[in-house]
């Protein structure tokens, strides 16, 4: 049975135009192939040997095969030179990051509040104080160490924390004190690890205190009722969960007694 005899009417044009299609390419090989023949030939009446054509042939394949490759090799340089500079925007992008904008803490009892061991009288109040306005004053009438241990302690606390503390370089704030000379900055992560600043000394004029991060001690212990051993130096604060501000044991003497007044707590 003819092939024909299997196609209906409906698609006979469609087989006419594919046989149109390969008569024609037919013809141009067969066009080609004479001219290429012809080129055989002329080489032939000056007496170049057919070896010598074959020779060449396989030559400008190689040349053809060599282009491919110099023009690929060239692409892919401009493609790896792109994905470079955006590799390298990227990176900038990261490492050129805007700093976060200053975080700033004034001080309210909706936000603040005062953790005193129940053996010690001291309280804290918030008012204006010389055009101040949101100044924690924390007053210790007097220290009365714990029997348990010797430690007394008045901290001021609050649970409102940046994110993170990672993009930050310094913590500062503004102090003052009358009788007690001497606060810390803690920056608590959970019971068993903390950052704690140098202390930071507390004259009868205003003065704003600026730390770097970097010369927190941090502290770790085991247990929350372990005590506190020196960690990791390297390691910056980061996420806590808590700050808090001591005037206590190892900053003030227990015969001490009077104020320190805080006020716009900043990291930057």
């Amino acid at each position: 049975m003819s092939r024909l005899e299997q196609i209906s009417p409906e698609e006979m044009p469609k087989v006419v135009q594919i046989a149109s299609q390969l008569y024609e390419q037919d013809r141009t090989k067969e066009a080609e192939a004479q001219e290429r023949q012809a080129y055989v030939d002329a080489a032939k009446e000056v007496d170049l040997p057919p070896e010598y054509m074959e020779r060449a042939a396989a030559e400008l394949q190689t040349r053809r095969i060599a282009e491919v490759k110099q023009r690929r090799r060239v692409r892919n340089g401009v493609l790896a030179t792109l994905g470079g500079v955006v590799a390298l925007a990227g990176l900038w992008k990261v490492t050129h990051r805007p700093p976060e904008p200053p975080t700033v803490y004034h001080f309210a009892a909706q936000q603040w509040r005062l953790d005193v061991n129940p053996e010690t009288k001291a309280n804290v109040t918030f008012q204006s104080v010389d055009g101040r306005e949101n100044v924690a004053v924390l007053h210790v009438d007097q220290f009365t160490p714990r029997a348990s241990d010797g430690q007394y302690f008045v901290n001021l606390d609050t649970t409102q924390t940046p994110r993170s503390l990672a993009s930050y370089r310094t913590a500062s704030f503004f102090v003052r004190g009358d009788g007690l000379n001497t606060v810390r900055l803690y920056l608590e992560a959970g019971p068993t690890e903390r950052w704690r600043s140098p202390a930071i000394p507390a004259t009868d004029a205003w003065q704003q205190q600026t730390v770097d991060l970097k010369q927190f001690d941090h502290q770790v212990r085991p247990s929350a009722s372990a005590p506190w051993q020196r960690a990791d130096a390297s390691q910056q604060p980061d996420r806590v969960e808590k700050l808090s501000f001591k005037v206590g044991s190892y900053m003030n003497d227990a015969s001490a007694h009077g104020d320190i007044a805080l006020d716009d707590l900043e990291f930057r």
